[in-house]
């Protein structure tokens, strides 16, 4: 991949903390790239627990950005 372009996904998390979706908000502007992301977010299927004192209405909807090199 040519630069380091990012993709950006929306999760929405069931009180579980199993992925209930995985949505593109930006692309990468590579779609085996996207699709990529989206699949290892959904194969992880379950977050790990809240933080200390966090509540999970902080963490029902989570932004995440992922870029091919750090």
């Amino acid at each position: 991949m040519k630069g380091n372009p990012k993709a950006v996904l929306l999760v929405r998390l069931l009180p579980s903390l199993e992925v209930q979706s995985v949505r593109v908000l930006q692309s990468s502007g590579n779609d085996a790239y996207d699709e990529a992301v989206q699949r290892a977010v959904r194969e992880a299927h379950t977050f790990p627990s809240l933080p200390s004192g966090a509540s999970f209405g902080d963490y029902r909807q989570i932004k995440l950005e992922f870029r091919p090199h750090s």
